[in-house]
């Protein structure tokens, strides 16, 4: 099956394929890019925040109206960015990926490239080989495709400007990291089990500006974000393994790191001079001890765990990031060292100060963190979304929790980062119902819409009051009316 948009409901679309309805990646990344004017130019938006500036946004996406078109769109679990009267989203399926571009107004497709995958690289079963968000600036689109590597096309036409092939990369769910435009360079974070390392290519070229290694990280689907955010950034902050980094823009040296951290599916967010990162916590998602493996998987009892001992899938992806010498047995000091590190129980979501000369931890909240979506700051206070719909609120100055109830209606999984936009809060859950919430210390539910398609990506929110959703199966832009 192919890339192609077909009619649907009767909704404005274009062409005659039919669309591809794929799993998609769970751990889609976060992405944050230089400005450039742009209003939704990488994942969530402006330097990642996941705040958009200006319209009225719709508050009840099931109202007359309000749902302007759908356009199938083949699988991926990327997610929109908007420019120029365009949206940009990538796509797989079976014979390779694409990049398309779909004109705001109605949802034509304007055009649509295709590449071939260089190899099929193994991966978690919600991910697939789209999972990255491309990043737009004036004149280009960027794509990471982690079988192939880094793509710049002409945004007007789709011609490929230069082509970045990779290394095959190893990371036992698959990679999902997107990339961010930062001043004259696409940079790329590229967290795997060995040999990861940060990437700063020339915008115009394709060349290499300076790749700096991470020797300490062993995984991650984390998009960089840049501080300050604005016009003039000079660090990239990254979020890795129980780590946060800061790196010069222009040369890729390392300016500081803060520890303490847990290990991220979600990315750090920059809220003035703040930095917050979030990670899942071992009390709400219990990681075994040795000897509690020891007793099911140790079968010639030597008190070692030989990674052909060792059958369950989940224990299995850990194995890569505990056995750290290599030797392809886990022992208890490996183990009890990653998990006190990776899985320590009072992570959660955790603030640093960025006005001195190293960050300061100025709070943390332990209790009920997002394990994949993003956390939001809007009009000052924090949003953590979790499995379940449990939603809590925090004063993004204090730490001080204000809210943690249940959304109504509001189950499964929420692997879509929250976004806001004129006062309002966006939620959305795998199950395919987008909670729509008057932002604020304890929001109440607006409206829920139930689109009947799984949501993994994240809403795209254009400065004129448009709303881009993606579902597994099509693309959707919602209006106020």
């Amino acid at each position: 099956m192919g890339f192609g948009i077909k009619s649907i409901g009767g909704l404005p679309t274009s062409g005659s394929a039919a669309p591809l309805a794929v799993l998609v990646m769970a751990f889609a990344g976060c992405l944050g890019g230089t400005l450039h004017g742009q209003e939704w130019p990488r994942f969530r938006g402006p330097n990642g925040a996941g705040v958009a500036v200006g319209g009225r946004l719709p508050a009840d996406l099931a109202a007359d109206g309000v749902t302007a078109w759908r356009t199938p769109v083949a699988g991926a679990r990327s997610s929109p960015v908007l420019d120029d009267g365009h949206v940009f989203v990538t796509a797989a399926a079976e014979e390779g990926s694409a990049v398309l571009c779909l004109s705001r107004e109605d949802g034509s497709v304007v055009w649509s490239r295709r590449f071939a995958r260089a190899r099929h690289a193994e991966r978690h079963e919600l991910n697939d080989p789209a999972s990255p968000t491309p990043a737009v600036d004036e004149g280009s689109v960027y794509a990471f495709f982690p079988e192939l590597g880094v793509v710049a096309l002409d945004k007007i036409d789709g011609r490929q400007r230069w082509l970045h092939a990779l290394a095959p990369l190893n990371n036992q769910y698959g990679m999902a990291s997107s990339p961010i435009v930062a001043g004259d360079s696409v940079v790329l974070l590229c967290d795997q089990v060995a040999d990861s390392f940060l990437l700063a290519l020339d915008a115009e070229t394709g060349d290499v500006r300076w790749q700096r290694p991470r020797p300490a990280m062993t995984g991650g689907w984390s998009t960089p974000v840049l501080f300050p955010s604005g016009t003039d950034p000079t660090n990239i902050i990254t979020f890795g393994c129980v780590i946060a980094h800061g790196y010069d823009l222009e040369t890729g040296d390392v300016l500081w790191n803060v520890g303490g951290l847990g290990w991220p599916v979600s990315s750090p967010v920059i809220h003035g001079d703040r930095l917050l990162c979030c990670a899942a916590v071992a009390a709400e998602y219990p990681v075994p001890s040795f000897a509690a493996i020891a007793a099911g998987y140790d079968r010639d009892a030597d008190g070692k765990i030989a990674s052909d001992e060792l059958h369950h899938d989940i224990l299995r992806h850990y194995f890569a990031r505990t056995d750290r010498d290599g030797d392809r047995f886990l022992t208890q000091p490996e183990w009890d060292g990653a998990r006190a590190s990776l899985f320590r129980d009072d992570v959660g979501l955790v603030a640093f100060a960025l006005n001195g000369a190293a960050p300061r931890e100025a709070w943390r909240v332990s209790r009920s963190p997002s394990m994949v979506a993003t956390p939001l700051v809007y009009r000052e206070v924090a949003y953590m979304i979790k499995s379940g719909g449990i939603l809590t609120t925090i004063d993004a100055d204090t730490g001080e929790v204000l809210q943690r109830r249940r959304i109504a209606g509001a189950m499964g999984e929420f692997y879509a980062s929250p976004v806001a936009g004129d006062g309002k809060v966006y939620v959305c859950n795998t199950d395919g119902r987008v909670f729509v919430l008057a932002a604020g210390r304890e929001p109440e539910v607006l409206s829920t819409h139930d689109l009947g398609e799984p949501i993994f990506a994240t809403p795209a929110i254009g400065n004129d009051g448009s709303l881009f959703l993606r579902t597994a199966d099509a693309l959707y832009c919602f209006r106020a009316r």
